[in-house]
């Protein structure tokens, strides 16, 4: 497959998981308002934080989602079929097993943490143990069909995974219209139509795959050719994911246990804020990464560092011009959205945009470390580098910071993790020239975007007296115009303008 069928392939899956993006985003916006007014501020938290103990355990299955979806692509870059079908059921096998596990776990440690360590009223402990074993059920779930979604990565398909992706919005909607009217307790109404939801998108992926890609035949396999590399890579990212999910999971517990859950339902309003922007860059890096797989099975190291370079500059492009806007009128969108804004929702939001401007930029680098299948390093340093960041943070709480200290620790920590990777990717592909990727895909992007910064900083402080709607707007189509001004002019390089000036004159002539 030449260049330009790649591009091609690309652009097209990144606009059939844009369209997903988008219902998933207003959708989104609409049912966090209701929901938060329908539970409550104290019972919002309480589900932010229960739901995240029963999470955190999936850092395992998350070690194998990212082996499945490896592997499963690796051999569709090979072309061999026979290896792909063995693999899919070696690695559901491995799904199924792993989900007992969770399951252990979450009923032991995780029972131990809901009864003994978090912070909940008295009388929401009885909802709050359900919310737990609903949560841990679809937890279970989730993790058996982790392969069948890595299938549909693995073959590009991103239309069929947009398309489920609307419908599981729509359900979710028909939800919160649900909740609205039930006349039993919200909380617990609301994890049980949830898990429902959970297991019947989970029969309609399963139906889906077994019908149109021959691989999805399962047969319980022990050939150990197939599971050892696939639990060794995994075996070896376990840590990695671990200490990531422990960076998350953890500072939400440290947050509950130092300032309650009201602090918990300002980072869960702020995080639904960042899925909606950060579904813009993901959507670009989901594109891409299986290509990068396919191109290391083919030994094209060229391409990679073509592709690396891009996939950090564009997707910080698309990331920036979508958050700039909402980072400097955070509080005109929240108070719009949500009838009671949580303490600390607004600050929050903001930092945790700054903090995911540096977690993209290492994203490419992942990438192509996983592609590698060489996983030692990046899990048991790049991992304890990220876990440093709770005994950070345990210590500026414990000496009287504010709840925001976590996500000023987490700037720091991930920048020092994106430095380490970037050595690695050095180490393990010697062709990969790691000064021009840090200079074209990450400095110069962000001077780029700073040179447009100006003019929108400069607009959003002028119009502080004028009236919210008009500020509001009047900022956002100043930080738009700026910004894809600057990053046409001063973003692209010759090759990049001729073909976005080609791109769109053709979209231009076929309307006419």
């Amino acid at each position: 497959m030449d260049n330009s069928q790649n591009n091609k392939r690309i652009i097209k899956n990144t606009l059939m998981l844009y369209v997903r993006m988008l219902f998933s985003m207003f959708v989104s916006f609409y049912t966090s308002r209701v929901i938060l007014d329908v539970l409550g501020i104290t019972d919002f938290g309480i589900n932010n934080v229960v739901a995240g103990v029963a999470g955190m355990f999936t850092f395992i299955n998350t070690s194998l989602a990212g082996a499945t979806s490896r592997f499963l692509t690796f051999d569709l870059g090979l072309n061999d079929m026979e290896k792909l079908k063995k693999t899919f059921s070696a690695a559901l096998t491995v799904h199924i097993v792993l989900a007992f596990v969770i399951f252990v776990l979450c009923e032991t440690i995780g029972v131990w943490i809901l009864e003994t360590k978090l912070v909940i009223p008295e009388n929401r402990m009885f909802a709050a143990r359900i919310i737990f074993q609903l949560s841990v059920l679809s937890c279970m779930l989730m993790i058996t069909q982790v392969p069948y979604n890595a299938v549909l990565i693995a073959h590009e398909r991103m239309d069929v995974y947009a398309y489920f992706g609307i419908a599981d919005v729509f359900l979710k909607l028909g939800i919160v219209f649900l909740l609205q009217w039930m006349p039993f307790d919200k909380l617990i109404t609301y994890g049980v139509l949830f898990f429902i939801l959970s297991g019947g998108m989970m029969m309609a992926y399963r139906y889906y795959g077994t019908k149109h890609f021959e691989e999805c035949r399962w047969r319980i396999t022990s050939d150990k050719k197939l599971l050892k590399p696939l639990l060794l890579f995994s075996g070896c990212d376990v840590y990695g994911n671990m200490c990531v999910m422990f960076r998350g999971q953890g500072i939400n517990i440290l947050q509950n246990m130092f300032w309650g859950p009201a602090i918990n339902a300002a980072t869960g309003v702020s995080q639904q804020i960042l899925n909606a922007i950060l579904g813009f860059s993901r959507n670009f890096t989901t594109a891409i990464q299986p290509q990068i797989v396919k191109f290391y099975a083919q030994e094209n190291y060229q391409q990679i560092q073509l592709l690396a370079t891009r996939c950090a500059k564009f997707s910080f492009f698309l990331l920036f011009v979508i958050s700039f806007p909402a980072l400097l009128k955070v509080n005109f969108v929240m108070n719009i959205w949500l009838k009671e804004v949580p303490d600390y929702a607004f600050v929050f939001c903001q930092l945790a945009i700054v903090v995911n401007w540096f977690d993209l930029l290492n994203t490419p680098l992942n990438m192509i470390i996983h592609a590698t299948g060489k996983m030692k390093r990046i899990s048991f340093i790049t991992g304890s580098i990220f876990l440093f960041t709770l005994p950070l943070t345990y210590l500026f709480l414990k000496m009287g910071y504010s709840p925001t200290t976590p996500f000023w620790v987490n700037i720091f920590i991930t920048i020092v993790a994106g430095l380490h990777n970037l050595y690695l990717v050095k180490l393990y592909i010697p062709e990969f020239k790691a000064m021009k990727f840090l200079q074209q895909g990450v400095l110069y992007p962000l001077g780029v975007v700073s040179i447009g910064a100006i003019i929108p900083i400069l607009v959003n402080y002028s119009t502080v007296s004028f009236n919210s709607i008009y500020s509001f707007f009047i900022v956002c189509f100043s930080c738009v115009i700026c910004e894809l001004l600057s990053i046409f002019y001063l973003g692209l390089n010759a090759h990049e303008k001729i073909k976005m000036t080609e791109m769109i004159k053709s979209k231009f002539q076929r309307k006419k």
